[in-house]
């Protein structure tokens, strides 16, 4: 089974996760104003920072086949 790779997804699948991502994070910053204890903030400020890095990782993506594709800003 292979895994899922950024630089195999189109763009448009891309754009998709990337606004997944962001729903996701936003639901999290949600649950840690409604953690009932430290430990519970603690893990979903984790899972914030990892889906954070995972959208950072899409936005470089997308970025670098703008640049390569010769759409330079």
């Amino acid at each position: 089974m292979k895994t899922w790779n950024i630089r195999d997804q189109t763009d448009e699948n891309l754009m998709k996760e990337l606004s997944k991502t962001y729903k996701a994070i936003n639901a999290a910053y949600k649950m840690v104003r409604q953690a009932a204890n430290i430990e519970d903030a603690k893990y979903y400020i984790d899972l914030v920072f990892r889906k954070k890095a995972l959208a950072s990782n899409i936005e470089v993506e997308i970025l670098r086949r703008e640049i390569n594709h010769g759409k330079e800003e």
